[in-house]
């Protein structure tokens, strides 16, 4: 799929169930105060591609968040 033709929605709402064949995933939107929320995207697929997705978003939070720091020569950290 082209760039142009993909929709992209903030998510900061986030539900996973589950039945016996398949995975579900909610996203959505949740105000500041919490009063409010909304389910705007639910993505269903094979509960076998759970592990996939797992494993994938495990890769990317690692890399965002970058290598381990060494700890400070001398000794450990404080």
């Amino acid at each position: 799929m082209e760039p142009e033709f993909l929709h992209a929605r903030y998510a900061n709402l986030f539900r996973i169930g589950h039945n016996e064949h398949e995975m579900i995933f909610d996203f959505g939107q949740v105000d500041p105060d919490g009063k409010a929320e909304a389910v705007h995207t639910r993505i269903i697929t094979a509960a076998a591609h759970g592990r996939l997705l797992l494993e994938l978003l495990a890769d990317a939070v690692a890399n965002y968040e970058g290598p381990p720091s060494a700890p400070p020569a001398g000794g450990a950290p404080s």
